[in-house]
C-alpha cells in the first residue's frame, strides 16, 4: 500500500491447553496489586486476567508492563509454532517485534496475535490488529477450523496511505498455488516480490490441499495467471506459469517470474 515505517508486532497468545497455566502466573502477580488498580481490572482480575492487559489506564498499564509474559507459559505445541512463524519471517525478511505481553482476552483467539504499528499516530498508533480465531466457529457451535482475520483502523489507514496509492482491481492477477509444505515459504516470497512489483496477488497457503481444487479457485477468481510451486519446482528453484485465458503453462527460473509475467501481460 505504499506506507513506508509500518511495522509488526506480534506474540502468541497460546491455546486451551497452555493458557490455563498463565492466566493462574498472572492472577498470582496480581492480586497483591489489587488496591492499586481500576474498578476494570479488579474486575477482570478474577473473571479474565488477561483482560487486564487491554486497560487505557496509566498506573495499570505501568503494573501489566511487568506481568510475566505469556511466551514463557506456552506449551510445547504452541511454542513450536510460533518459532515456525518466526522462522517464516526471517525467512521473507520482514522485520517485526515480539511483545511478550500483548495478550488477546478473548478466549477464541489461538496462538498468533499481532498489530501493525506506525509512529508518529500518537498512543494509539496500531493500523491493524488481529491473529488466528481457530476457536471462534467452535464457539457459535461449529465445528473446529481454523481461522485467522483482522481489524483495521478506517481513520489511521486512510490517513497514513500516500497519495500515490493504487486501488487493486476486484479480480487478482495472479494467483500462487503449492502443493506440499516446502513451496510454502518459497510462494511466500515470490507472492511479495510481486506485490511489491505493483502485482495484485492472491496467495492462501493451504499444503494439504490438492492441486485441482486450488487450480478450481483460481478460475473462480478470475485470475488472470496462476504461478504453481510443486516440490519438483522448488527442488529445481523454478515456477510453473499457467495462462488461464488459454491454458498454455511453462516452467521458468523462478527469478524471471516478474520480468516473464510482464512479457506474457504486454506490460
Amino acid at each position: 500500500m505504499g506506507i513506508e515505517g509500518a511495522g509488526l508486532v506480534l506474540n502468541s497468545v497460546g491455546d486451551p491447553e497452555c493458557r490455563p497455566a498463565y492466566r493462574k502466573a498472572l492472577q498470582a502477580y496480581l492480586e497483591p496489586l489489587r488496591d492499586s488498580m481500576c474498578d476494570d481490572c479488579r474486575r477482570r482480575m478474577t473473571d479474565n486476567p488477561l483482560r487486564c492487559f487491554d486497560c487505557k489506564v496509566p498506573a495499570d498499564r505501568a503494573i501489566m508492563s511487568k506481568a510475566p509474559a505469556i511466551t514463557d507459559s506456552l506449551c510445547a505445541a504452541c511454542r513450536d509454532h510460533f518459532d515456525q512463524v518466526l522462522a517464516l519471517l526471517r525467512k521473507l525478511e520482514i522485520g517485526h517485534r515480539i511483545d511478550p505481553r500483548m495478550v488477546r482476552g478473548l478466549d477464541y483467539y489461538r496462538r498468533t496475535s499481532f498489530e501493525v504499528t506506525l509512529p508518529g499516530l500518537g498512543a494509539q498508533n496500531a493500523l491493524l490488529g488481529g491473529g488466528r480465531y481457530d476457536g471462534l466457529i467452535h464457539e457459535l457451535g461449529g465445528p473446529e477450523v481454523p481461522g485467522f482475520g483482522f481489524a483495521v483502523g478506517e481513520e489511521r489507514l486512510v490517513m497514513s496511505l500516500p497519495e500515490s496509492a493504487a486501488v487493486p482491481a476486484d479480480a487478482p492477477e495472479i494467483v500462487v498455488v503449492t502443493l506440499g509444505e516446502e513451496g510454502v515459504a518459497r510462494a511466500l516470497g515470490v507472492a511479495r516480490s510481486l506485490r511489491r512489483a505493483g502485482r495484485n496477488v492472491v496467495f492462501d497457503p493451504q499444503p494439504g490441499r490438492s492441486l485441482k481444487a486450488q487450480m478450481r479457485r483460481a478460475g473462480d477468481l478470475q485470475a488472470r495467471f496462476v504461478l504453481i510451486l510443486g516440490e519438483s519446482e522448488v527442488r529445481e528453484g523454478a515456477v510453473t506459469i499457467k495462462n488461464m485465458s488459454d491454458g498454455t503453462q511453462e516452467r521458468i527460473d523462478a527469478e524471471r517470474v516478474e520480468a516473464r509475467l510482464r512479457e506474457m501481460a504486454g506490460a
